[in-house]
């Protein structure tokens, strides 16, 4: 039996807006043109453009050589972490549910354990802290996650033709509507599930690039110093 409006009791549409993890295509792109602008002085570098500066420079002693050519290599070597640290931006991965579910678990966050400290993990962390957005009447990715496995088995139940109950309501394959409305009810699910792991995406890219931004305003005068002994 299904009573009328059951799909709209269970799962709660994902909220309208703009969320903050909408900008992630917005630090992609800055740390491409990052890694790109690093690239690109590593290879000027590389290259050898002003090696007929250290070449006349051992006209004044072999010191000076010395010293232009190990400023040189820190000025390298500064310039390719840029371009490590982007491509970790860019190479950031997009987590699953089930991925976020069980760092989750393995974090300290059991559902059924009352949180008294912030759990290891920064991106769970997040998470949750933001879970009336992205969990909604769920208090843990965990379960989240455990409804959405409902549903779906739900749903593939009633395709084979066999009944099944989901939070306390019965889904059979002799209802007309019952596969309408479970099929809404994981439409909401899936669609709060990718939002979800979007969110988490953004977060752990944040984090790349705070690490990045944090090695551009420690290296920046190593990397001026460097260029005037390179030159």
């Amino acid at each position: 039996m299904s009573p009328a409006g059951a799909q709209e009791g269970t799962e709660h549409a994902v909220p309208f807006g703009e969320p903050t993890w909408n900008g992630l295509a917005d630090l992609r792109s800055t740390a491409r043109w990052l890694a790109s602008s690093a690239a690109a002085i590593t290879a000027v570098l590389v290259a050898g453009l002003q090696l007929r500066d250290i070449s006349s420079a051992a006209e004044r002693g072999t010191g000076t050589v010395w010293l232009a050519a190990v400023a040189g290599l820190v000025a390298i070597a500064l310039a390719l972490t840029v371009v490590l640290l982007a491509g970790s931006v860019l190479a950031t991965p997009r987590p699953t549910t089930r991925d976020l579910s069980s760092r989750e678990l393995r974090a300290g966050g059991a559902p059924k354990i009352v949180r008294l400290e912030p759990v290891k993990d920064k991106t769970i962390q997040e998470i949750l802290r933001q879970r009336t957005y992205l969990l909604g009447d769920f208090d843990s990715i965990h379960g989240f996650y455990a409804h959405m496995t409902k549903c779906r088995a739900a749903y593939d139940r009633l395709a084979r033709g066999q009944s099944f109950e989901l939070d306390g309501v019965d889904y059979s394959p002799s209802a007309p509507d019952d596969a309408r409305k479970l099929s809404a009810i994981l439409d909401r699910v899936l669609q709060r599930s990718h939002e979800l792991e979007r969110a988490a995406q953004y977060f752990e890219t944040r984090s790349s690039f705070t690490r990045l931004t944090k090695s551009l305003a420690w290296g920046c005068v190593p990397f001026v110093l460097a260029l005037l002994g390179y030159s």
